[in-house]
């Protein structure tokens, strides 16, 4: 998160309609009004939960159906990470990792202060993603329909 906010990947709305998902969309699970006073911090964070969220709706969904395969991105850029995602997904080539080409060049963008502040306060929230997901038995989806049908 503390990336997303050193790059001010939330300053400018061209970004989060191309790359994230907008807080004003409104077909979302997590509701972002105690986000937004944070600014910049309370959008990253609040964009981070909304993806958990969503991936434990989709869990909740479709975890019966599909095979989700699951990495963490920290991990699955080195070559012990890469060589398990591969083979998750059922390959058993050596893993050929790219140079990194749009890393933060500076890492005094993402400061320590910064990231000590946004772990404070992820811990006040006490998140539960799963939870969150379980709008799904109040009727509500993701898929958008209930959107349609209120616009005709």
């Amino acid at each position: 998160m503390a990336k997303h906010v050193g790059r001010d990947d939330f300053q400018n709305i061209t970004l989060p309609w191309q790359w994230y998902l907008d807080m004003s969309y409104s077909n979302v699970i997590l509701k972002p009004d105690k986000f937004r006073p944070l600014g910049q911090v309370g959008c990253a964070i609040w964009y981070a939960l909304e993806m958990e969220a969503r991936y434990a709706y989709y869990l909740l969904k479709f975890g019966l159906q599909i095979n989700f395969v699951e990495t963490k991105l920290e991990e699955a850029t080195k070559p012990e990470g890469a060589a398990k995602l591969l083979a998750d997904l059922g390959h058993n080539g050596v893993p050929q990792l790219p140079e990194k080409k749009n890393a933060t060049r500076n890492p005094s963008e993402v400061t320590e202060a910064l990231t000590a502040e946004i772990r404070t306060l992820l811990d006040r929230l006490n998140f539960d993603p799963v939870a969150a997901a379980a709008y799904i038995s109040e009727g509500r989806s993701l898929d958008g329909s209930a959107l349609r049908s209120a616009a005709a």
